[in-house]
């Protein structure tokens, strides 16, 4: 498909926009939609990698909540079939 994509717009970023092979699919809901704390899922993604030890008080202040709490919700997270992150 990637092919076919380029080969109809020559690599030209608007073209590749208007695209009918990518047009959004709404059809998709995550599993985990209303069950995850946005806080917790928003600071996950904003840093994205941190050292266990180092970065716990970091991540306590910003979302004012243990870091065990904290590490107990990403287990959590990491268990759902379309998750963000990895362990």
């Amino acid at each position: 498909m990637a092919s076919s994509v380029y080969g109809q717009t020559r690599g030209y970023f608007l073209p590749i926009l208007r695209n009918k092979y990518l047009d959004p699919n709404n059809d998709f809901v995550p599993s985990r939609l209303g069950k995850v704390d946005v806080k917790i899922l928003l600071t996950v993604l904003f840093l994205t990698e941190w050292e266990i030890g180092v970065d716990n008080e970091l991540i306590e202040g910003l979302l004012r909540i243990p870091y065990e709490t904290f590490e107990a919700e990403l287990v959590r997270l990491s268990s759902y079939d379309d998750t963000p992150v990895r362990r």
